[in-house]
């Protein structure tokens, strides 16, 4: 046997509370369309993959999770060759992530072999599709649930196929509704 991770859902709320709604607002440069991917700028959390994906779509990539400078200032200068505009958020508190996070078109991951993964949880547990590339534990999350996608790598017709329908407002009701039920029922720790 053994025991998945889970979430406390008191701080993944269903809809934004002020102190929430007062921190997002705070954050400078927050574009109006985007999406985000949470982990250190780095190979192994695909967060390359994730820039060469949104190529084409106008959407902004928020990355959150840090990285060292040199890495930050590459994935900058290569966003701005490609096209990508790119926020490189700064540690954030969690109503702050939280409130970033709900504002997304999606949760984005190329993360390579990620033993679980609890963005795609997080993203749910507040209603945000959960787009993450189909293999390690993101398999295991999100195929049982339609709450986002699960993508193969390299397949950029159907990453900017998900983007798109990110955007559809009755769809992501849907992902929104599956995702919330999944969550409470599989990734939380009820005392």
């Amino acid at each position: 046997t053994h025991v998945l991770p889970v979430v406390d859902i008191k701080h993944w709320p269903r809809t934004a509370n002020k102190e929430e709604k007062e921190e997002v607002s705070a954050i400078e440069n927050l574009p109006k369309d985007y999406i985000v991917t949470v982990g250190r700028v780095s190979h192994v959390k695909g967060t390359w993959e994730t820039l060469q994906s949104l190529i084409g779509t106008g959407l902004t990539m928020v990355q959150v999770g840090g990285g060292s400078e040199h890495d930050r200032t590459d994935l900058l200068n290569e966003g701005k060759r490609v096209g990508v505009p790119i926020l490189c958020m700064p540690r954030l508190s969690q109503p702050a992530l939280r409130g970033l996070i709900r504002g997304a078109r999606a949760m984005v991951s190329h993360a390579h072999k990620e033993p679980f993964g609890l963005t795609p949880i997080e993203a749910m547990a507040i209603g945000v599709p959960a787009l993450m590339v189909n293999e390690g534990g993101f398999a295991h999350t999100l195929a049982s649930v339609e709450s986002g996608r699960l993508i193969p790598r390299n397949d950029m017709a159907a990453w900017k196929a998900a983007y798109l329908d990110a955007k559809d407002p009755e769809l992501r009701k849907k992902w929104a509704t599956a995702g919330r039920a999944y969550v409470e029922e599989n990734f939380t720790c009820l005392l």
